[in-house]
């Protein structure tokens, strides 16, 4: 450092960190660190001018000592200089500038002095030999006058008196300790009422005592002296409590002190706290989706809601939620006059339970957190404005969300801490507290929802209104072209109502759709006069995001002008255009008819493109006047050829669109187009996915950063080796997932190892096969997977799925392989058809994998067929050496023999996973009449498993014979506790006996047990009985004693589809079953019922007000019903 540079920090002392100063700042001359190339100070520089120095404070925070690497303080202690800033030293809490003085006690005294307010002030001498305590002779002693002692003087005199004082009433002072003691005493502890009974005391007894020991009178002065140690005892009583109080009092000013500091540190936490608030909300509300990735609202939050009885038995322990959509209003809503609040607001709807609450806030949590902080402090950024919820007017005024919601017991505001509370519970670490640090680290793990995230969401909802836009919300699109969801207010405001009825009638009149909550319409035309109206009403509407439509006339370059400016002035951010080979006839082979479409990418609007048009001019455009897109992100085109020009174009499309992430191409050629993509991929680092489709195959291409990551093939496997191009494409190394079509080949083993061997990036393959070749591919796979890991060669195979759709039947097998083990877990599903003749390798399946079958289904075979008793023998031996894995099994009892049932009983027994248990029974004809052993093993068989059955079908035929031998095989519903679907069907419509219709109520009705509530959850009891789902009644005709018995005995608890067909339910049933449905308990509680099915017959046809009048009163009673069979 150079001599010439001098550096001064300046130090100021306090008492606290934030009291104020004691003095003024003081320079300090900082020195030179050759070790750390830094300007210092040293601590015993410090010390020099603050002797009482305990720590540096700068802005709050304690500075420390300089360390090495290690951490360790450099010795001597040193700190940082700090330019341009003043440091406080905090000193210990006593009197600064103590210095010492003496007085005389036999000529010597080492007593401290005290520099009071007033000065110093000079010592009081006192030299006094006691004859009974001294040695030597009595001499003489010097001490000023008795009346100098008043309360004027300063406490040092009180001091020097009060030590005189105290030997002559028999108090020892010898140690410096002692001296040092009542210094800090007199000096700090005495009151003006103590120093004015001191004063009064010395006056009144030490001068009759030097009085009578001057004159020789030793009694008298004896007396004196004790009462004097008593006086001066008492004072010292008193001054000793006057310490204590004094330490408590410092104490608790050291306290306070503490407190404050915490008081602030929380502070700051809570500001560092409210600042990553801020940055996750700025992060959320500044995020703009693209029309294609923004299907459902984004805005969201959740509330706590009241649980119902029946969620206090099924879930227990389970808090319940409901969620509600908000209003994404803000300066883009706002149009001139408008006088409507712009603030985002809750969405007029009444919200939507929560399913599967686990899943959902382990994906949501982190994001509904920051809506619901977002919500309650406020934020205003980016003409985005929510209010704080103390000003937030929440739900004023929204009947929908007042009445879903009971205000009565809880304010909104509670409400929200309270889902804040319990997300932030659910999300931190062990020791139940969110960490600051860790905060910025959450924001980064979950900033935005993607389109992905936004698409399942509605998978953890309980939606009862389908079919409409969730929150009753409507998509708008900004003039930035980014996607809002407002509420109809707002929409209405921003689009004048009585364009948007011309437009529907328009759609309506040409047979086209208008989804207006979307802004999406897809329409058809046959002349240009009437698309013209349809172009004036959209125009005018403004609200059109999405537009399908379809020309189907001589379509000239004029028309697609004036379509093109309709297109833009509309707004339109996606657009399908669709057409026919007859445009452009007219306008000579050499023309650009669609140069106006193509010119549209550019207009500063269009996310999203599309033609399907079979139309060679498609592609004869002026590459050279294209223009930049730069808002354009999908496009899909047909009839590119990426030879000549057509190379050509697709180069100035990709360089025109520098944002473009999807390009679909039909009707071209794979391997030509994934040859120029790989080899230009570098150029085009924003594209993200490439499909090319053809007739014979398809492929999607996965990009990133100008590289290829991974390639979806699906094609028909003769077609790998159609050309070297093809082989290149397929065979290239870069294939991750592909289908193929393997049916009809005559595929070999090498080739088909071929295609794992050339591509060790392949992860999934599913094979398409014909009944003889799907066991082939499955031990194929097995074998190539072996030699990979047994070769050392890499493979990232780990799943194959293998499907056969034949005549026969339909298999699935499924192959999972564990990372880098030939270990594989196989499970199939099996569906045979009625026609089953040519089995393929269905038995060889039973036979060395029947193991693997977790599903099968024989429903849909008629019939006893031996082949399907074969291959019960067949699965049956096959599960005897390991166990069954079925979860799911449905077979028709009447395809078996006794043989074949005695091999399903024992199958069933193994089948410890087994979930779904269905039987199909036909008990009409000469077999059920005369096959004795099969019918009695039919009732041996249901007496061993009914217990566990879900699903029953009966079948009869002709008459009403079969109907006792139902009754007779199953005589009440308690031989099925497990049943949820009963279905009896008649083939020939007849009516039937009383008998069979209390029997059919006996079956489909509830045990009579008083703790049976209504609409209770399936789970109720789950050992004893499980309430029917679904109930058919096909082919029998009831008197209307006989319906009111059935109606009567209809378990509602879990009854979801209940159907009527080809019955005599009619008007009149319908009005006794409404009588039969019981009203629930509250009005939380909801019919589960769904689907409800029966025939219409001619004379309601032709008297459809009644019935509608029916129709509506059941919705009343079961809103989520939907009736079938009326058409």
């Amino acid at each position: 450092m150079p001599m010439s540079e001098h550096h001064r920090q300046a130090f100021q002392a306090h008492a606290s960190p934030y009291s104020l100063p004691l003095s003024e700042p003081v320079d300090i001359n900082t020195r030179w660190d050759k070790k750390t190339g830094q300007h210092m100070i040293l601590w015993k520089d410090i010390q020099l001018a603050f002797k009482n120095a305990e720590y540096i404070i700068d802005d709050g925070a304690i500075v420390p000592f300089m360390t090495d690497d290690d951490f360790n303080d450099l010795n001597p202690p040193r700190i940082s200089y700090y330019p341009g800033v003043v440091l406080r030293v905090i000193v210990e809490n006593r009197d600064h500038g103590i210095n010492t003085f003496s007085t005389a006690l036999s000529g010597t005294d080492t007593r401290p002095s005290i520099a009071g307010a007033h000065g110093p002030f000079p010592s009081v001498a006192v030299s006094i030999e006691l004859e009974e305590e001294f040695t030597g002779d009595i001499g003489t002693g010097s001490l000023s006058h008795p009346g100098l002692f008043t309360t004027k003087d300063s406490q040092e005199v009180v001091e020097d008196a009060y030590q005189a004082a105290l030997q002559l009433a028999g108090h020892s002072i010898a140690t410096s300790e002692s001296s040092v003691k009542t210094h800090t005493v007199l000096s700090q502890r005495l009151s003006d009422s103590q120093e004015q009974l001191f004063c009064h005391g010395f006056n009144e007894f030490l001068e009759p005592y030097f009085q009578a020991m001057m004159s020789g009178q030793i009694v008298q002065a004896t007396d004196i002296k004790e009462s004097m140690g008593e006086h001066f005892g008492r004072l010292q009583f008193e001054i000793e409590k006057s310490r204590v109080i004094q330490e408590q009092n410092l104490q608790l000013q050291r306290q306070m002190q503490e407190m404050q500091l915490r008081i602030l540190r929380m502070q700051e936490q809570t500001l560092d706290r409210l600042a990553i608030i801020h940055n996750r909300i700025q992060t959320v509300i500044t995020q703009t989706y693209e029309l294609h990735e923004y299907p459902i609202p984004r805005l969201f939050i959740i509330l706590p809601k009241e649980r119902r009885k029946r969620d206090k038995l099924s879930k227990p322990f389970t808090k319940q939620f409901r969620l509600f959509f908000l209003c994404e209003c803000g300066a883009h809503t706002k149009v001139d006059g408008s006088k409507m609040s712009h603030d985002i607001h809750l969405a007029k709807h009444d919200g939507y339970d929560i399913d599967r609450p686990d899943d959902f806030f382990e994906k949501y949590g982190s994001y509904v957190l920051t809506m619901l902080q977002m919500v309650k402090y406020g934020f205003i950024a980016a003409g985005v404005a929510v209010p704080a919820l103390s000003n937030f007017k929440l739900v004023e005024g929204i009947d929908a969300i007042q009445q879903s919601i009971d205000f009565s017991k809880k304010t909104i505001g509670a409400m929200v801490d309270e889902s804040i509370k319990f997300i932030q519970e659910e999300t931190s670490d062990t020791n139940r507290g969110i960490r600051i640090a860790t905060e910025q680290a959450d924001l980064d793990k979950q900033e935005v929802l993607e389109g992905a995230d936004l698409r399942q969401l509605e998978s953890h909802l309980a939606i009862n209104d389908k079919g409409r836009v969730l929150g009753n919300l409507y998509r708008i699109v900004t003039s930035e072209g980014h996607v809002k969801w407002v509420c109809m207010d707002h929409y209405r405001d921003i689009y004048q109502q009585s364009a948007i009825n011309d437009l529907k009638e328009i759609i309506e009149a040409n047979s086209g759709s208008f989804v207006e909550e979307e802004g999406k319409i897809e329409v058809y035309f046959h002349s240009r006069t009437l698309v013209k109206q349809f172009y004036e009403a959209m125009v005018k509407a403004r609200c059109i995001q999405e537009l399908t439509i379809s020309l189907y006339w001589d379509v000239t370059g004029d028309d697609l002008q004036t379509f093109a400016t309709a297109v833009t002035k509309a707004n339109v951010v996606k657009l399908d255009l669709r057409g026919c080979s007859a445009w452009g006839q007219m306008e000579g082979i050499e023309s650009t008819l669609f140069e106006p479409v193509w010119q549209l990418m550019s207009n500063g609007r269009i996310q999203s493109m599309s033609f399907d048009v079979d139309n060679k001019q498609l592609l004869r455009v002026n590459v050279s006047e294209m223009k930049t897109a730069s808002k354009l992100r999908v496009l899909s085109f047909s009839g590119l050829q990426v030879i000549a020009d057509g190379r050509l174009m697709l180069t100035k499309i990709l360089e025109q669109c520098p944002a473009l992430n999807e390009l679909s191409m039909k009707d071209g050629y794979a391997h030509d187009v994934f040859q120029y993509v790989h080899s230009n991929a570098s150029r085009f680092r924003n594209l993200r996915m490439l499909t090319v489709e053809e007739s014979r195959y398809s492929a999607s291409v996965g990009l990133s950063q100008g590289n290829i990551e991974a390639i979806d093939a699906n094609l028909l496997f003769s077609s790998c080796w159609e050309g070297k191009g093809m082989q290149e494409f397929f065979l290239g190394g870069l294939l991750t997932k592909v289908k193929l079509d393997l049916q009809g080949d005559q595929t070999t083993r090498d080739q088909y190892a071929a295609i794992l061997q050339c591509n060790s990036t392949l992860s999934e393959v599913i094979a398409l096969c014909d009944r003889k070749q799907y066991l082939d591919v499955v031990e194929w796979t097995m074998s190539e997977k072996r030699d990979f890991i047994v070769k050392d060669q890499p493979t990232a195979l780990h799943k194959l799925e293998v499907r056969s759709d034949t005549e026969g039947a339909n298999v699935s097998c499924t192959l999972k392989y564990e990372n880098g083990s030939p270990v594989f877990n196989m499970s199939t599903t099996v569906k045979l058809k009625s026609v089953c003749q040519n089995q393929g390798d269905l038995p060889r399946l039973f036979h060395q994998y029947g193991w693997s079958i977790t599903e099968l289904d024989t429903t849909d075979c008629l019939g006893f067929h031996n082949n399907l008793n074969n291959l019960a023998l067949l699965l049956d031996d096959s599960t005897a050496l390991t166990s069954s894995k079925l979860v799911s099994l449905k077979l028709n009892l009447t395809t078996l023999s006794p043989d074949g049932l005695d091999c399903v009983d024992r199958i069933i027994a193994r089948s410890q996973s087994l979930q779904d248990l269905s039987f199909i029974l036909h008990m009409d004809g000469t077999r059920w009449q005369k096959e004795i052993e099969w019918q009695q093993k039919i009732e041996w068989l249901f007496g061993r498993q009914g217990k566990r059955l879900n699903g029953l079908a009966l079948y009869g035929h002709g008459g009403i014979s079969w109907n006792p031998e139902a009754a007779r095989l199953l005589p009440s519903r308690a031989e099925l506790p497990k049943l949820d679907k009963f279905e009896v069907y008649n083939v020939d419509t007849r009516k039937t006996a009383q008998s069979f219709a209390l029997w059919i109520a006996d079956m489909i009705s509830a045990p009579s047990t008083p703790q049976q509530v209504m609409f209770m959850s399936p789970q109720l009891s789950p050992n004893t009985y499980t309430p029917l789902k679904r109930i058919s009644i096909d082919g029998i005709l009831f008197s209307e004693e006989h319906w009111n018995i059935v109606f009567s005995a209809i378990d509602f608890t879990a009854l979801e589809d209940l159907v009527f067909h080809r019955t005599n339910f009619y008007g009149n049933e319908l009005l006794a079953f409404l009588g039969c449905i019981p009203e629930p308990k509250n009005s939380e509680m909801v019919m589960p019922l769904k689907t409800l099915y029966f025939d219409l017959n001619d004379r309601y046809r032709n008297s459809m007000d009644g019935l509608e009048v029916l129709v509506a009163k059941l919705k009343e009673k079961a809103p989520l019903v939907e009736i079938e069979g009326l058409q």
